[in-house]
């Protein structure tokens, strides 16, 4: 099966980052808000077209309404974001650190248990700290990262995101990010 071309891609990412959408041919706001998202000049047509392929794949729930289309992104669609993305998911860091962490805690069930490792190895291997188990500490903004991976992994309403100015174990936790 041929790979999805940029468009696909960017649709399954929007999708991905906003749980579902509603899109309207009928709405020209809403048309370009979402274009301005995919950074292309298209048409409407080529939009309808790339859902229709995704349905087609099983990436995308598709589901034709009176004015548009509700968008759901599938298990295969968020499988195969996962490939492409997340091996290549980082956070930028500013020059300038704002002296604030932020902190993610889940307490995702056993039955999610592969996607509960999954997420605790991401987090390790963007450079997250590891403060408890199910706890880690990062010095940079990383919300939109952490709800993109939470909602591949389908975990998003397990895991808590929160920023702290100050946290008691902060020598450690300093030396870790910043005496590398």
């Amino acid at each position: 099966m041929k790979r999805p071309g940029e468009l696909a891609i960017k649709i399954l990412k929007f999708t991905a980052l906003s749980g579902a959408f509603y899109f309207s041919l009928q709405n020209p706001k809403m048309i370009k808000s979402f274009y301005e998202f995919l950074n292309k000049k298209m048409n409407s047509g080529d939009v309808k077209r790339s859902l229709l392929r995704l349905k087609q794949r099983k990436m995308v729930e598709l589901q034709e309404t009176k004015d548009g289309y509700s968008v759901r992104l599938s298990r295969n669609g968020r499988d195969f974001l996962k490939k492409i993305d997340l091996d290549h998911l980082e956070i930028k860091k500013p020059s300038k650190w704002d002296k604030k962490w932020r902190i993610v805690f889940f307490d995702i069930p056993e039955t999610k248990k592969k996607e509960r490792d999954f997420f605790a190895q991401k987090l390790k291997d963007i450079g997250f700290y590891r403060f408890q188990e199910s706890v880690f500490i990062f010095p940079y903004e990383c919300g939109e990262e952490i709800l993109f991976l939470t909602s591949l992994c389908g975990i998003e309403r397990f895991v808590t995101i929160g920023r702290l100015e100050y946290i008691s174990d902060h020598v450690e936790i300093m030396k870790y990010f910043f005496d590398r």
